[in-house]
């Protein structure tokens, strides 16, 4: 390449790793400014791409420099995948039907894939007049004050001697979006969009489904401009309506629970309520608060409480589905304020253990006590009588040892 006006600048492309190639004959200049390298299935190389002086060799930092690789694609059954690793560029450019995947590596690489199996249509023979097929198999990489780059082409196994083309334009100075060597002919044309389409019909007669939208490319880019990156179509979730007719049906409660003696006094009763049906077909849901309510409750802790077994329920289902098992039947402890009807029932305050009325167990109690104290005196009694002599037995030892431990004297 030269700067029309100015030092002609070259170009160097060197690979910096050994690699396996294949089809050596096709290594060469393509086309228009096109590079060609092949590269064979399951290898890989490293390019490095430099732009230096012409008669000085030295490197030349370029304002912009764009990399733009072609024909990015893969064999049959997703063999012999071509990929293209970078870093350090400013931007990427890719076309809004491509086919190449973006993914993020590790070191700040990232990874340009093909997805798309080759057709003999892939390969440009200008960078410049690229068709939109080969457009959605290429990458631009942009870098600004770059006069080396490095990027790694690697094919994935298989059977396949894979081709990668590449081109580049530097910009040293000056507006980069314009050829300088055609200032005075051509201007630069961006890609100009439509207005967006309305959206189409919903792909779905019933539920919900997806509908599109597009729009299209009323200017090519030229000369430079700027590419088309936005998206030429739209998808849209929609809904016709509910693939099953069916009426709302809103939550239902069963009946209330009877309230539930106060738990402490002059404190609270409550009652609860269990689902009989959920909500369908977007009916009201169930409110979580309105299972249980509470109330206020006094009571004294003095009133006499009157009990009474009620009914039997009927037994419950057998434990067991064949053989022998087990059944069960309830009933319940039901409190009350009065002296229920019947002669089974007293009050729990006024019927003793043995079936004793509040008279006869207040004068059991009475001499059970006076008993207790008797026998608990007489225990003293016996405890300070053994003291007593315990001490006295104690003095005697004492005594009659030293009576008997002293020396004789002559």
């Amino acid at each position: 390449g030269e700067t029309c006006k100015g030092n002609s600048v070259d170009l160097v492309v060197t690979p910096k790793t050994s690699y396996t190639g294949c089809d050596m004959q096709a290594n060469r200049k393509k086309g228009t400014n096109l590079g060609s390298l092949n590269v064979a299935s399951g290898t890989s190389v490293k390019l490095e791409f430099r732009l230096v002086d012409s008669e000085t060799g030295d490197d030349v930092p370029a304002k912009e420099l764009m990399i733009k690789i072609f024909d990015l694609d893969e064999g049959l059954g997703g063999t012999s995948m071509e990929k293209v690793h970078a870093r350090g560029f400013k931007n990427y450019e890719l076309s809004p039907t491509t086919s190449i995947q973006v993914e993020q590596e590790l070191s700040q690489l990232t990874m340009f894939s093909a997805s798309r199996y080759g057709t003999d249509d892939d390969d440009p023979d200008d960078p410049m007049q690229a068709t939109p097929v080969q457009e959605a198999k290429a990458v631009a990489l942009l870098y600004e004050g770059a006069a080396v780059v490095e990027l790694n082409f690697e094919v994935d196994p298989g059977s396949f001697c894979k081709t990668f083309l590449f081109s580049a334009r530097a910009c040293l100075s000056g507006e980069c979006k314009a050829n300088p060597c055609q200032q005075d002919e051509h201007h630069p044309v961006d890609c100009l969009l439509g207005e967006w389409d309305a959206w189409g019909p919903c792909d779905a007669t019933c539920g919900v489904g997806q509908r599109i939208r597009a729009r299209e490319v009323i200017t090519e880019p030229a000369y430079g401009g700027r590419t088309c990156s936005d998206s030429l179509s739209q998808t849209s979730d929609c809904s016709v309506k509910s693939c099953q007719e069916c009426t709302p049906i809103d939550c239902a409660w069963e009946d209330w629970s009877p309230w539930s003696a106060c738990d402490k006094c002059g404190g609270e009763m409550k009652r609860h309520r269990q689902i009989a049906s959920l909500p369908s077909c977007g009916g009201k849901a169930c409110t979580a608060g309105s299972a249980t309510e509470i109330a206020n409750c006094t009571r004294s802790c003095q009133d006499k409480v009157f009990c009474e077994w009620g009914e039997w329920q009927a037994y419950g289902a057998c434990s067991a589905t064949c053989g022998k098992g087990l059944k069960s039947r309830t009933r319940y402890l039901k409190a009350f304020a009065t002296q229920p009807g019947g002669s089974r029932q007293r009050s729990l305050l006024d019927e003793g253990p043995l079936g004793l009325d509040s008279l006869e167990l207040q004068s059991k109690y009475e001499q059970l006590h006076s008993r207790s104290q008797r026998l608990r005196a007489s225990r003293l009694q016996v405890l300070a009588l053994s003291f007593v002599a315990g001490c006295l037995s104690l003095a005697a030892v004492l005594g009659a040892f030293s009576r008997g431990g002293r020396p004789g004297r002559n």
